[in-house]
């Protein structure tokens, strides 16, 4: 009849709670819960259920679970998924607890349980595509990325949580807690009229190219404000009830909190695990106050965030925008138009390393993002650009893509490949190993130290021999020039030394003069003199205090 029905035993080992640890012992078999797990796939109606229960442990509490899938009528591209559970104790004295804390242990399990199944299924059906937003936030609030650097992937998950959260509604406030060391940190405005840009303007979607994110408004001003995150800037929300943390996220915030509480950061607040966390939370630079009562804060440890007001509509075709390179993530180009770009590229002769950090030709790649992209290549960073062929620009173009995918999908660094470079570049330039053990050296590749494996990312004969020129004649200039300072150390010591003496002198000569005055004027008689006094010199400059100023911008 269209319908098949498959039946599973299936073990549950998750750990119990504390209080039930006093009634079975940890690790005895009385503690692994059997259930019989039955599913009924029916062609006809389209539905698909599943019907589960325990088959021990029921002198303690039975638990039934009953899941209907089912087409959404208004959209079949979608599926409603329908749960009913049944907890029944019997134990006496503790019937009504137990069956209270089965209630809310599934009720509080069931979002991530379904974000899983959605991942899986994502995974298996739509590899090609990037994750959903619901998706790509629910991983990233492990704020795995906080001790990095923002790049490409920190700053799409920034644009993953602000359009959240902020699509289709207005800022009704703005404020910096710190107005008068961040007023140099506003490129082409002033804090007041990048304000006023933000004020009552209906935001309809966050854009982003490469390591640059801006606010779409729905209005037609061109007023565009467009934000840059620098070493260590990252948003963070409040007051977003609709969103729920597993229990272990709370562990990695406080441990970020006890270390540096807000580098490079961009997660939800939430009320209760947050709780010992303060709210505007540390080094917040810029708060925002919406419509619907969300509290956004701009984060920015060591306030190298940049932020520009763009006079248009289209900011790609504006600075700082218009000088980017294409985006990976974005819009990859194709293997030949790749090549093109790469081969057109002046000078030629550019290290790969080099070229990858260049934002003008690829934005968004940063210093871990380009060292991954040579390791998964084989390249050595010092690799010159002009002796690719074919085969290596190809493999070059599909290792760009596949990083930058893998990092974005993945959304924290805990989820990387086990064999990634990442996971074991992070010594301080101390020698270490990779995941196949072998030696990772470092060096300083286009201005940046740079990880990479020697075994692995080999140079030929000729390309060694050219490295190991330059890198000579780069020493002996450095030679050259730290003899040339000290010689003029010298030089300006010994002037100093005939300054001093000089001035010695002079104050020699001076003080026998006034010897001599005095010597004349001994028999003159003593008159009282007005001594003039200048008169205090006040500065219009405003004076910086000790305290921060805040500036309220709001209808």
């Amino acid at each position: 009849d269209q319908t098949l029905i498959t039946k599973r035993l299936l073990t549950k080992t998750s750990k119990i709670p504390r209080w039930g640890e006093r009634i079975f012992s940890r690790g005895s078999a009385s503690t692994i819960a059997f259930i019989i797990e039955e599913s009924i796939c029916d062609l006809k109606q389209k539905t698909f259920t599943t019907i589960s229960k325990n088959i021990n442990l029921t002198s303690l509490m039975t638990v039934d679970e009953t899941c209907i899938y089912r087409p959404d009528q208004n959209d079949e591209s979608r599926t409603i998924c329908e749960k009913k559970v049944l907890a029944t104790s019997i134990l006496f004295g503790f019937k009504t607890t137990l069956e209270t804390f089965a209630i809310k242990r599934y009720k509080k399990n069931q979002e991530l349980a379904s974000l899983g199944l959605e991942f899986t299924l994502h995974k298996l059906f739509l590899p090609h595509l990037p994750l959903p937003p619901v998706i790509g936030i629910k991983k990233l609030d492990t704020r795995s990325f906080s001790n990095k650097m923002p790049e490409l992937p920190e700053v799409e998950y920034a644009r993953k949580l602000l359009s959240r959260f902020l699509n289709h509604t207005h800022i009704t406030k703005v404020s910096y807690p710190d107005a008068d060391s961040l007023a140099r940190r506003f490129m082409n405005c002033t804090p007041t009229t990048f304000a006023n840009s933000l004020v009552n303007r209906k935001i309809i979607d966050i854009k982003r190219h490469g390591k640059y994110l801006w606010f779409e408004m729905a209005d037609q001003q061109p007023l565009t404000p467009i934000f840059h995150f620098g070493m260590s800037g990252g948003f963070r929300i409040k007051s977003a009830p609709d969103v729920t943390y597993a229990k272990e996220i709370k562990l990695v915030k406080m441990k970020a909190k006890n270390e540096v509480d807000g580098q490079c950061e961009s997660f939800v607040y939430d009320e209760q695990l947050d709780a010992d966390l303060s709210w505007p939370p540390r080094f917040t630079r810029i708060r925002f106050t919406t419509a619907t009562g969300h509290d956004v804060c701009y984060t920015d440890l060591r306030k190298f965030g940049r932020f520009h007001l763009v006079d248009s509509i289209t900011p790609l075709s504006c600075l700082p925008l218009s000088k980017l390179g294409f985006d990976p993530y974005l819009d990859m180009p194709k293997l030949e138009k790749f090549i093109d770009l790469a081969q057109s590229y002046r000078p030629a002769s550019i290290e790969l390393k080099a070229l990858l950090l260049d934002q003008s030709f690829c934005a968004g790649i940063g210093n871990w993002i380009a060292d991954e992209i040579l390791y998964q290549s084989s390249f050595h960073p010092r690799k010159r650009l002009n002796t690719l062929n074919d085969e290596q620009f190809k493999l070059l173009h599909k290792n760009i893509d596949y990083v930058i995918r893998t990092a974005v999908d993945a959304g924290s660094n805990e989820r990387f490949p086990r064999e990634w470079l990442f996971h074991y570049r992070w010594t301080n330039k101390r020698e270490t190993e990779d995941y196949y053990k072998l030696a990772i050296k470092f060096d300083t590749v286009g201005g940046r130290t740079s990880a990479y494996v020697p075994q692995r990312q080999k140079l030929s004969n000729v390309e060694q021999q050219q490295v190991e020129v330059k890198l000579a004649a780069k020493e002996l200039k450095r030679k050259s020039k730290e003899k040339t300072e000290e010689e003029d150390g010298v030089d300006e010591e010994n002037k100093k030394i005939i300054n001093s003496a000089d001035i010695k002198v002079s104050k020699k000569k001076i003080s026998i003069k006034k010897m001599i005055a005095t010597d004349s004027e001994v028999n003159e008689p003593l008159v009282k003199r007005k001594v003039p006094i200048a008169p205090s010199i006040i500065s219009n400059r405003p004076q910086r205090t000790c305290n921060q100023k805040t500036i309220n911008y709001q209808d």
